[in-house]
């Protein structure tokens, strides 16, 4: 087949959620089917990221996202406002990539179009309506619950109700406008769920978020400490909130029963509210190379997420290299893990504070628990497998289309 793939994140590396799974879905289609990449991006890829992703893509064509201020472009704003689109989408529209999409389906005969989030929905318009091309959108979050969520974290009364009056666009647009996809794409059964019940015509199906357990080495630590792990992109407010909520109101209460507590917080571009929670028992990584060692010398891996959507390939990875993870209903949410099996759930400080001891003074309870979700992890959560249900689903498309 050939795919047309559009989006607003470069796969290649792949150190971040939508990086990793975009990497692994596009390395798995690469090798059976011709992709060709649209994507829009706030800095253009290096020559080694282009590498990356040589191998298995047959064309990649770059275009630049231009940031919009609340205040710029206003004609184009109250346009989108008067069509019932959400206005902050107006920074993802970048007329050359439209034209270029045209021109390209006017030349190709193409059987899938994907478009990664509904933020990138609207070059569906370059698609024309004569060609029996087959359209799907991807849901990495349900986005208007998400943005609803965040809202009620935020302090600045600006923002906070710029954010819920995007959700309350996002809330009637994102159901009706993914009407027009042949099929949509959720991380889970709770926002397929959430999806369906917004407009149940919908053709939804999940396709969960993974891991590459083959790469992904199991470790089996003969010693336990207090070193305790968050990952996670730090410029994203949900992990802000959730690393300034353990800092403040966890972590004081695990250094005053054990002063050997140790907080690392490990993801990309640091804001300085997190730079600031640095002390003797808190270090800020910022980027690394690898997340691997880092997890490999940490005991406990804990996700005291309060708000946010889809799934945590944290959770997933933690899991794959064997470190337990104590996390909150949210961070869990959309995740096929069982309560004490796979996964401990906290939402409170008590709750945090209980849990993580109860790892790390029952031996026999900590190893069942992690060697319980490395099983379920390879069971349900690996790439190829997760890459292999997608390729069936295109097929099933295309299949009717013949018909």
């Amino acid at each position: 087949m050939r795919i047309v793939y559009i989006a607003n994140v470069f796969p290649y590396p792949p150190v971040s959620g939508h990086r990793i799974r975009n990497y692994h879905l596009l390395r798995y289609l690469g090798a059976k089917h011709e992709l060709n990449l649209f994507l829009l991006l706030p800095e253009f890829p290096s020559a080694t990221e282009l590498t990356g992703l040589g191998g298995f893509c047959s064309s990649i064509r770059c275009y630049p996202q231009m940031h919009t201020g609340a205040l710029d472009r206003p004609g184009l704003a109250i346009r989108y406002l008067l069509e019932g689109r959400p206005p902050e989408f107006r920074s993802y529209y970048n007329v050359e990539m439209m034209h270029d999409l045209q021109a390209f389906f006017d030349d190709h005969q193409v059987d899938i179009v994907q478009i990664e989030d509904p933020c990138m929905a609207q070059y569906i318009e370059a698609i024309p309506t004569v060609k029996h091309i087959k359209k799907v959108l991807t849901f990495h979050d349900i986005n208007f619950r998400k943005f609803d969520r965040i809202s009620r974290l935020e302090t600045q009364l600006k923002r906070r109700l710029r954010l819920r009056l995007h959700s309350a666009i996002l809330r009637r647009w994102e159901p009706r406008y993914a009407g027009r996809f042949d099929l949509c794409v959720t991380m889970s059964d709770i926002d397929k769920d959430l999806l369906k019940e917004m407009n149940p015509a919908l053709h939804v199906k999940t396709v969960p978020n993974g891991v590459d357990t083959k790469s992904l080495t199991f470790n089996q630590k003969s010693s336990w400490g207090r070193e305790l792990i968050y990952v996670g992109n730090m410029d994203y407010r949900p992990n802000i909130d959730a690393v300034l909520f353990f800092c403040k109101e966890v972590l004081p209460l695990l250094v005053q029963m054990d002063d050997r507590f140790h907080f690392t917080i490990v993801g990309i571009n640091p804001r300085q509210e997190v730079v600031d929670l640095e002390s003797d028992h808190v270090t800020v990584t910022g980027m690394v190379a690898d997340v691997v060692p880092w997890y490999a010398k940490s005991d406990i891996c804990v996700v005291p997420l309060r708000a946010g959507g889809g799934t945590r390939l944290k959770i997933l990875e933690a899991m794959a290299l064997g470190c337990p993870v104590v996390s909150t209903a949210v961070g869990a949410e959309g995740l096929d893990l069982e309560d004490g099996r796979h996964i401990l759930i906290a939402d409170d400080p008590s709750s945090f504070v209980r849990q993580i001891f109860g790892l790390l003074q029952n031996e026999e309870v900590r190893q069942r628990m992690i060697l319980s979700a490395r099983q379920q992890v390879e069971n349900v959560y690996d790439w190829e497998m997760i890459a292999g249900s997608l390729n069936s689903l295109y097929q099933e498309m295309t299949e009717k289309t013949d018909e």
